[in-house]
């Protein structure tokens, strides 16, 4: 899906916890409207008082933190960009790259 390339190319969706290997959506004119997030993204990214992480992401620890990270800037441009990485013109390029990360 878009999702997992509208900036960096992911291949789950990293969040505090890794219970599920999918993102669940409602989609409306080709457009996910509603995103629901089982592996807790707001826990990864939640930061408290002294700016430090609330919670540990188990079990990947930092790495599946940074993943999360880059999830939510996936998320944050799929919705206020439109989808044109679905785009036919840049599939050859996302497969290209997708071939390096």
């Amino acid at each position: 899906h878009v999702l997992y390339r509208s900036f960096y190319i992911i291949d789950f969706p990293a969040g505090r916890t890794r219970a599920e290997d999918q993102v669940l959506g409602v989609q409306d004119e080709g457009r996910i409207k509603i995103l629901v997030l089982p592996n807790d993204l707001g826990g990864a990214l939640a930061r408290g008082e002294d700016g430090l992480y609330r919670w540990p992401c188990t079990p990947g620890g930092n790495v599946q933190r940074e993943w999360a990270i880059r999830l939510g800037i996936n998320i944050l441009l799929y919705a206020t960009c439109t989808d044109y990485k679905s785009d036919r013109a840049h599939v050859e390029t996302l497969l290209h790259n997708r071939r390096w990360k």
